[in-house]
């Protein structure tokens, strides 16, 4: 007489949910990379918008909530050429990258950080730039307005050929002064082709010729 056998693994909805959320993952970028190989332009911009924000997901640690509504975001020290170096990594669009191999440390929340400089790059690449994006990290020194010595880490961005509406430098403005003390909000100037959004610290404009983007982060000196 056959003898039914029942498994004795206990069946979890968590342990489904993880297989889940993994052939999700692979299915998506399985999507994403047949995408990025066709021959239709369109597609591979859009492959490499999807890839660039699934990464940046996986370049933001998670960190803890806070358990005080409204309290400011955990900062650090961050040193911004990898983060930099990795974002342009995710770009499907080819850059070139000038940094030095020194540390380039500037304060602020990571996660922050790191979200504005991929949505930066990834907004440059969406207005299908028509040569490399040239992008520069340095550290400019000089004095301050009172003259004591001051320092910054500049970061210069520039998509030839690339066509951005106010909307789009609107959006990666936000995302760079977000990082910036007091956290300034640019304003936005449209000259005919010219749009132009600045603030303290940053500058972001684009024309009939490409789009560039400038933003300096201050260096505590002590």
């Amino acid at each position: 007489m056959a003898v039914e056998t029942r498994s004795t693994t206990p069946h979890t909805p968590a342990t489904d949910d993880t297989q889940l959320q993994s052939a999700a993952r692979i299915s998506v970028l399985d999507l994403v990379e047949r995408a990025a190989a066709s021959e239709d332009p369109v597609l591979q911009r859009a492959a490499g918008r999807v890839r660039a924000r699934i990464s940046g997901l996986r370049l933001s640690r998670p960190h803890r909530l806070s358990a005080r509504p409204g309290a400011p975001a955990p900062t650090a020290y961050v040193d911004l050429a990898p983060v930099v170096r990795d974002a342009c990594d995710l770009l499907l669009h080819p850059s070139t990258l000038d940094c030095r191999d020194a540390p380039l440390m500037v304060r602020g929340c990571p996660d922050a950080l790191r979200h504005a400089i991929v949505t930066l790059l990834t907004t440059l690449e969406s207005g299908a730039p028509t040569q490399p994006l040239a992008v520069g990290v340095s550290v400019a020194t000089g004095t301050d307005s009172i003259g004591a010595q001051a320092a910054q880490v500049q970061l210069q961005a520039v998509a030839p050929g690339a066509q951005l509406g106010a909307r789009a430098l609107a959006r990666l403005t936000a995302a760079l002064g977000s990082t910036l003390p007091d956290r300034p909000v640019a304003v936005l100037e449209v000259t005919g082709d010219l749009v132009v959004a600045s603030a303290r610290g940053l500058e972001a404009r684009c024309d009939a010729g490409g789009a560039s983007v400038w933003v300096a982060w201050p260096v505590d000196l002590g």
